[in-house]
């Protein structure tokens, strides 16, 4: 008896650590994404132009974004933005809040500006061209 009161409790503890890593995995946010740019049409229509995939390419985005100077202001612009761009995770069965960015781009590329609902940025010379290179569409 006292062997399956044993093997009942290993038992138990082996299940409680693969429950402990798997909900400490789901929460860490690794959650594989992908990155949708919507593309300014005309008359107020936006169409797909890409859907970045590549994890590398998608992560440097995210970075970028992470490191621009955001201040907390929401962005009133004459015109629509440029472009739309949103995270969404590759496998639709995660209940994720997307996070929208507008991007605005002036016609020399020297300035790009970004706003979300509560937050604007702006980037400028190199900084705006090398963010206009990395989410444009090719």
């Amino acid at each position: 008896m006292k062997k399956v009161w044993s093997g009942l409790v290993v038992l138990i503890a082996i299940c409680w650590v693969i429950t402990g890593c798997q909900q400490s995995s789901a929460s860490s946010g690794t959650v594989e994404q992908k990155l949708v740019i919507e593309k300014y049409i005309a008359d107020n229509q936006y169409g797909h132009a890409v859907k970045m995939k590549d994890q590398n390419q998608v992560q440097k985005v995210q970075q970028w974004l992470k490191d621009v100077s955001w201040r907390e202001e929401k962005a009133e612009m004459i015109r629509k933005p440029n472009y739309i761009l949103h995270f969404e995770p590759v496998e639709t069965k995660k209940d994720i809040k997307v996070q929208s960015y507008r991007m605005w781009v002036n016609l020399d590329n020297e300035t790009v500006e970004l706003a979300t609902d509560t937050h604007y940025a702006q980037l400028k010379g190199k900084q705006a061209r090398a963010f206009i290179e990395l989410v444009e569409p090719k």
